[in-house]
């Protein structure tokens, strides 16, 4: 209920709300109101402004609401204005009270308007303190906003962007909505900046109640928020962005330079988890930019993306195999049909359209991929595989002999356990926050209808700090962010199913982390960071340690990545390895393992690469004289060029005939 008091700073405004509404005006019925923008009729009695300044800061339309002036029902309640569900009653002359009225009305669209008087008919009355004072604000706030403070709203607003704010909801409180709500009645940055400061000393002061000064892990947390002003408040920098920043923004130079800052969604039961999360997050950046960074080498590793190549031949090879290869090779082709109602090129068709550039859409033909992906890079083929994995998901739903997925391992987490120790145990993924669409005003922020803990449709709340899982990567300082991912073992499953090495494995596993960290979206949904695909990897046969979580790239350093080129060649010498070790080592080194295997001399590229490569003298002088004899006694051709090439190498290749005598 409005006061009686009058504000004296809204004077003039309240002034002018009463000069829109002479006597003849008192009864709407006589005369509509003027049309709002976009020709749409307000017949609500509430002025253009006033209604469009209301339908922004709250989200909720008021096409329903119905002003009665000169109403006796106030002078019944001994009120000069009352709102009743969409009805606000204004006694005679008391027109000023309107913005107040117009929130009260919001109030009870949110749901937050419980009675606490009963007066004579029946008439429910709420004279909660807390609920007057904002009507008083938001309502004088609401008629401030003339047209162009709305559009400027609008256009500043995530709403324009199509996604929501970086969100905090704690223990049932919308802090991003307090935000929002108490900035837009300041005019001041500095008061903003001031309250907003209170506010997170009291989350500080809420979260060190919250946690166990006898638990060593949960105190080292206690002494970093008790310290955070002489560690350059990273705490309260972090929450700061929590609660204010929103997904997309690129103003910061450490944002994505195509999708901005992350979008964070974060809902909490208690401030115990807040904190552990708030820490855990800062704690972990270090290892995220050094994620970061690793991201990037894997993209220009030649050892995983020649590894990814194999990786999509042994796939077409498995397709090839299969009785319904023709019916696979068609759904690749014709990808925009869906499997079962299901779509399954999904990050094709995202960023086609996502309008981020030619640098993030992946190739138009999964086909020529499949079969030429030496024509490709390392993300273009990472983000095909992906979504040819969705395809075999969704295939074998309904076509069950398509199983290149089904033998996907049992999958386990490392968590501490009972003796402080670590294990591997099944892994039951937590709940994570999630805030949909439908649960958002026109604002993009929480109805509070949907806040945690209600009955209708409410916001998830993480579970995740208080999983064992987690628990051991905060202790690490092992970045987490979008759970462990089951994406990334089915993409491992494939790998595995289409006759893959667990060197292949890895690589997959390498490159989909880099893909998610490099080129994935993180405005709509978090990736998946290095120990939430990793820490599966053991279930395949590969090794993991969490206390060294890079080592693993060792595998694919250039020395290594020669080695395994020289084994395939061994093993089965293809065209594309001899290639492949011909543009990696030096001609010396090539040679002189050519030479060595008198087996491959029968391959067409190694005798060609033989024959025409002309060394320095002195590397090839250093070459073995028993197999350089034996190579160019090879055949007539050899034979030939032995008479060719300079005496001083001549000799050399010779008293290879002594040694093998």
């Amino acid at each position: 209920m409005a006061n009686n008091s009058p504000q004296a700073k809204q004077a003039a405004q309240l002034h002018a709300i009463a000069d829109n509404y002479p006597a003849q005006q008192q009864q709407p019925s006589q005369k509509k109101a003027s049309p709002e923008p976009g020709g749409k009729e307000n017949n609500t009695g509430l002025p253009d402004n006033l209604k469009s300044g209301i339908e922004n800061l709250s989200g909720f339309s008021m096409d329903d609401v119905k002003v009665h002036f000169n109403s006796d029902k106030s002078a019944q309640l001994n009120a000069h204005a009352y709102a009743q569900g969409t009805d606000i009653h204004l006694a005679s002359g008391q027109e000023k009270h309107l913005p107040h009225e117009a929130w009260h009305v919001v109030q009870q669209k949110q749901g937050r308007v419980k009675p606490t008087m009963q007066m004579k008919g029946e008439v429910n009355i709420n004279d909660d303190a807390g609920l007057e004072k904002e009507a008083e604000v938001m309502g004088a706030k609401a008629l401030q906003m003339n047209t162009n403070s709305i559009a400027n709203l609008t256009s500043s607003s995530i709403v324009q962007k199509g996604v929501m704010q970086r969100y905090l909801i704690v223990d049932n409180t919308d802090y991003t909505r307090w935000y929002r709500e108490m900035s837009a009645t300041k005019v001041k940055d500095a008061d903003i900046k001031t309250d907003l400061n209170m506010a997170i000393t009291n989350i500080a002061i809420k979260m060190i109640n919250a946690l166990d000064a006898k638990n060593a892990y949960e105190n080292t947390v206690i002494e970093a928020i008790r310290t955070d002003n002489v560690n350059a408040n990273k705490l309260r920098s972090q929450i700061t962005k929590w609660i204010v920043d929103n997904p997309g923004d690129k103003s910061s130079v450490k944002s994505h330079p195509d999708f901005g800052r992350k979008r964070q969604t974060r809902v909490y039961a208690n401030y115990k988890d807040l904190a552990l999360a708030l820490y855990g997050w800062v704690s972990a950046k270090p290892n995220r930019h050094q994620e970061k960074e690793k991201a990037k080498e894997v993209q220009a590793n030649d050892a995983i993306d020649y590894h990814l190549n194999s990786i999509l031949l042994l796939i077409n090879g498995w397709i090839e195999r299969h009785t319904s290869k023709l019916q696979i090779k068609d759904d690749l082709k014709n990808h925009g049909t869906a499997i079962n109602g299901h779509s399954w090129n999904i990050y094709q068709n995202y960023f086609e359209h996502a309008g981020k550039g030619n640098k993030t859409k992946l190739p138009a033909s999964y086909t020529d991929v499949i079969i030429n992906p030496q024509n490709y890079d390392v993300r273009q083929k990472t983000g095909i595989l992906h979504d040819i994995m969705h395809y075999f998901m969704e295939k074998e739903k309904v076509e069950p002999t398509v199983n290149i997925l089904g033998g996907m391992p049992a999958l386990n987490a490392t968590e501490i356990n009972p003796a402080g120790g670590t294990s591997r145990v099944p892994y039951n993924r937590p709940r994570n926050s999630q805030i949909r669409e439908n649960q958002l005003d026109a604002l993009k922020l929480v109805n509070p209808a949907h806040l945690p803990g209600g009955t209708l449709n409410p916001v998830l709340v993480s579970g995740e700090e208080s999983h064992k899982s987690y628990k051991f990567a905060r202790s690490k300082n092992l970045p987490m962010f979008g759970r462990h991912s089951f994406t990334a073992a089915r993409m491992m499953t494939m790998v595995q199913g289409a006759d893959g090495t667990k060197k292949q494995i890895s690589a997959m596993a390498w490159a989909i982390m880099a893909y998610w960290r490099q080129n994935y979206d993180h405005t709509s949904i978090p990736y998946h960071t290095l120990h939430e695909i990793m820490d599966f990897a053991p279930d395949f046969g590969i090794a993991y340690d969490p206390d060294h979580p890079m080592q693993g790239l060792d595998d694919f350093t250039h020395a290594g990545f020669i080695k395994i080129l020289k084994e395939e060649i061994l093993g089965n010498p293809k065209d594309r390895d001899i290639d492949k070790l011909i543009g990696q080592d030096t001609p010396t080194n090539v040679a002189a393992f050519f030479l060595q295997h008198r087996a491959l001399w029968a391959n067409h590229k190694v005798m060609t690469f033989l024959q025409t490569t002309v060394l320095p003298t002195a590397d090839f002088l250093a070459l073995n004289a028993e197999e350089l004899y034996d190579f160019f006694d090879y055949n007539s051709i050899n034979q030939d060029l032995l008479h060719k090439i300079p005496e001083e190498r001549r000799q050399h290749v010779l008293s290879g005939s002594l040694l093998a005598t």
